[in-house]
């Protein structure tokens, strides 16, 4: 009877090799052999049924015991990909938000900077104040620069909406701003900003403008953002395209709210941005995913 020894680690061997109803059989017929030998045999009874009970529970601390590796082996594994995806989602984040924050503010930069060339020979006096201007700019793009790093941003729809106007005006673009409700939760707030900020720099990059309307109307229960431009209308035969990563920056943000993203071209000729996001917002949102 020296293979006695090994009947608990065979039995764990069968319920780990094995699958289903024949891992148990396999598992039951070891443990049963050493009564049954015992029985054929005329040996004493009591002291094989005790080893076939060590020998089952020694089966069973072996497949614990392998089980219990795998699930270390697992837990491992999850909290390495968590922490890919942490990379990866920071990554995301701190590309939105650095497109977001300073594609407003270089447009404006290069803009005014031909404005001023442009100013300087004859009105000298109104380029220092453009420069001025450029120099608030700068240091507000700085400013940005440093909440990204810290993965902090703090943007209002009322904002966004007055610092596109200074700039537009500055530039002779006729702009009207016309927002048309109450107090918004700082998800929805945020993300409206986002979409006025986006929507005005796309117009200022991409189209040859002249008119611009910010409009927001609370409908209901959700909110509505229209930001329209006939810089389309009045673009070149060629204009220059966008490879559509602010769009599909700003789509991204509103899925996270539960708001969708639309454009669009109509019968007058002016291309429309039209944002929609409810105002219920559950707790979490309003950061993209990164």
């Amino acid at each position: 009877m020296s293979w006695n020894g090994l009947t608990g680690p065979l039995a764990g061997s069968a319920l780990l090799l094995l699958t289903g109803i024949r891992a148990w059989g396999a598992f039951a017929v070891v443990v049963a052999v050493l009564p049954l030998r015992a029985l054929a045999h005329d040996s004493p009874l009591l002291p094989a049924v005790g080893l076939a009970l060590v020998s089952g529970l020694g089966g069973l601390v072996v497949l614990g015991l392998c089980r219990l590796t795998h699930l270390v082996s697992e837990a491992w594994a999850s909290r390495a990909e968590a922490a890919r995806s942490a990379v990866v989602s920071e990554r995301l984040r701190f590309s939105m938000d650095l497109h977001d924050l300073l594609g407003f503010s270089l447009s404006s930069i290069a803009l005014k900077s031909e404005l001023i060339y442009r100013l300087v020979p004859n009105r000298p006096d109104q380029a220092r104040k453009e420069i001025d201007e450029i120099l608030g700019i700068s240091r507000q793009a700085l400013s940005d620069v440093r909440l990204v790093a810290r993965g902090y941003r703090d943007m209002s729809l009322e904002g966004e909406a007055s610092s596109a106007r200074s700039v537009l005006d500055s530039l002779g673009v006729a702009v009207r701003v016309d927002i048309r409700c109450g107090s918004l939760p700082p998800a929805v707030d945020a993300v409206l900003a986002t979409a006025v900020r986006e929507g005005v720099t796309n117009a200022l990059r991409h189209a040859c403008v002249r008119h611009i309307t910010i409009r927001v109307a609370d409908e209901r229960e959700k909110v509505r953002l229209v930001v329209a431009n006939d810089g389309v209308a009045r673009a070149p035969a060629e204009p220059c395209r966008s490879d559509g990563t602010g769009l599909h920056n700003l789509a991204s943000r509103f899925d996270v709210v539960g708001g969708r993203v639309d454009t669009a071209m109509v019968d007058d000729g002016w291309f429309h941005l039209v944002c929609e996001v409810p105002l219920a917002v559950s707790l979490g949102s309003g950061r993209p995913p990164s």
